[in-house]
């Protein structure tokens, strides 16, 4: 609790440069990785196979309650929704996101679902 409250005052402060914070978000089979910053506003995905990227412009990073956070298009579409739980995944690895992610623009065997980690919150190696 004490670091979404701490994740979610720098993103309030007045303070420009206290705001800002980046997020890098993986996904697996197939493999995609999502960035997004704050100051930027853009979400980057990158089709890490095919070695494609798409660039999402002007997306609004909004803080929704009970630790849930969201990415969403100028036109209202949602396209990446992140719950702090510190116990986020990618679905493949060992390694434990601060965030558990979710996304429809990406599909695979994990239906979109993998762990974020952010530049406050950074990820941690769980058990192999």
């Amino acid at each position: 609790m004490k670091t979404l409250i701490v994740a979610a005052l720098a993103l309030l402060s007045l303070s420009p440069a206290a705001r800002a914070e980046s997020f890098v978000c993986s996904f697996t089979e197939p493999f995609f990785t999502l960035t997004y910053d704050t100051t930027s506003r853009k979400l980057v995905v990158s089709d890490d196979v095919m070695n494609k990227v798409k660039t999402y412009r002007e997306t609004e990073f909004k803080i929704m309650p009970k630790g849930n956070f969201a990415l969403v298009s100028p036109k209202g579409a949602l396209l990446l929704s992140m719950k702090l739980t510190h116990e986020g995944s990618d679905g493949m690895g060992p390694t434990i996101y601060a965030y558990e992610a979710t996304t429809k623009l990406i599909g695979g065997a994990n239906n979109g679902e993998g762990g974020c980690s952010s530049s406050m919150l950074p990820n941690r190696m769980g058990e192999p």
